[in-house]
């Protein structure tokens, strides 16, 4: 993320803020996490993961969630 210059930081924040906007909207979860991951190649990879309850929350959640082992 430090190599991105300050036109593609807003362009990621609004993405972003489009994604979470859309998920609210449609699907109203209780929490949205946001998850971004860059490593030194030439993308960024990110995920915006809804949260519908709270019996799982937190790191917890998100293993289930990115692992696919997720049950809602």
């Amino acid at each position: 993320i430090s190599s991105l210059n300050p036109e593609e930081s807003k362009e990621l924040g609004l993405f972003l803020q489009w994604g979470a906007e859309y998920i609210e909207k449609n699907f109203s979860p209780k929490k949205i996490y946001t998850v971004i991951i860059s490593e030194k190649v030439p993308h960024i990879h990110f995920h915006l993961v809804p949260r519908y309850s709270d019996d799982v929350t937190s790191m917890d959640y998100l293993k289930l969630a990115l692992s696919g082992e997720l049950r809602q």
